[in-house]
C-alpha cells in the first residue's frame, strides 16, 4: 500500500475515492507535520511507501521543512511543463531543495518523445530561436519523460488511477461473452461494459510501456516527494497515477 500526502492549502485532489492501491489524505499546511509523522509510524510498521504532494509556493517551501525535522531519505521529483516561464519555475523548485542529487525532473505531457528536442525547446534550449538551455544551465540532471494521455483523467473519473484502469483489462479473459452475460440483454450496458474494456487495453499498453522506464530511472524508492513552486505542471497525475504503482 502507498499512503500518499498532499500538502496544499488550496487543493484536494484526491478523487480517488475506489483505489485499493492507495491510501490518501489531503491536508493543510498546518496539518501537514501530524500528517507525516503519522505516515513515517506506518512505514516503520508496515514498510508503507510514503509519497508527499506538495501544492504551489508557500506550500512547497513549507513542506520541504517538514520533512527536514525526520531522518528520512526522499527523492524529489519535480515536474516540468513546456513553457519558459514553467521551466524557470523548475530551476527555483530545484534552487530549494538541499540535496541535489537526489532530485529527477519529470518533463510532463509529452506529445512526441521522438521529436522531444524541438518540441522542448525552452528545456532543451535552441540555437535559432536563441533560447539558451535550461538542462545545459542544470548539468544535464537526470530527467524522465512522461507522454500525454487522456487515460489520467478517464480513470480518476472512475475513481481510479490508471494502473487500476488497466487492471479491469488484465483480470478478464473472453471479455466479449462475459459482458453479453452481465448485461442480460441490456445492449447499452454491454456496450458500456466493452468500452470500458477498450480503455483498459488503452491503459494497459501505456502502463506497461512506461513503469519499467520509471522503475528503472528511480529504482526502488520508498519514500518520494513530488514538489513545484506553482501550480498546473501536473504533480498530482505523476504523484497519484504513477508513483504509486512503482516498485519499492
Amino acid at each position: 500500500m502507498t499512503k500518499i500526502i498532499e500538502i496544499d492549502d488550496n487543493n484536494n485532489s484526491n478523487v480517488f475515492k475506489n483505489s485499493s492501491l492507495i491510501n490518501a489524505v489531503s491536508v493543510s499546511l498546518k496539518e501537514g507535520e501530524e500528517a507525516f509523522a503519522d505516515a513515517v509510524f506506518e512505514q516503520m510498521e508496515n514498510n508503507t511507501k510514503i509519497i508527499l504532494d506538495f501544492g504551489g509556493g508557500n506550500d512547497s517551501k513549507k513542506g520541504l521543512k517538514i520533512i527536514e525535522n525526520f531522518d528520512v531519505d526522499f527523492t524529489y521529483v519535480i515536474p516540468v511543463g513546456n513553457s519558459l516561464a514553467q521551466s524557470q519555475n523548475a530551476i527555483d523548485t530545484y534552487n530549494l531543495i538541499k540535496n541535489k542529487n537526489k532530485v529527477i525532473f519529470a518533463l510532463n505531457q509529452i506529445s512526441d518523445p521522438s521529436n522531444i528536442k524541438n518540441e522542448w525547446c525552452f528545456w532543451f534550449g535552441s540555437k535559432e530561436l536563441g533560447l539558451e538551455s535550461i538542462e545545459a544551465k542544470l548539468n544535464n540532471p537526470k530527467i524522465i519523460y512522461i507522454p500525454r494521455s487522456p487515460l489520467f483523467e478517464i480513470s480518476a473519473l472512475a475513481g481510479l488511477t490508471i494502473c487500476e484502469l488497466a487492471d479491469f483489462a488484465r483480470k478478464i479473459e473472453n471479455p466479449t461473452q462475459l459482458f453479453f452475460k452481465q448485461s442480460k440483454g441490456d445492449k447499452t450496458i454491454f456496450k458500456r461494459l466493452m468500452a470500458k474494456h477498450s480503455q483498459a487495453k488503452a491503459a494497459v499498453r501505456y502502463v506497461d510501456s512506461i513503469l519499467p522506464i520509471l522503475n528503472d530511472s528511480l529504482g526502488q524508492q520508498s519514500n518520494i516527494a513530488v514538489i513545484s513552486t506553482k501550480g498546473g505542471v501536473g504533480k498530482s497525475t505523476i504523484a497519484w497515477h504513477l508513483l504509486s504503482a512503482l516498485e519499492s
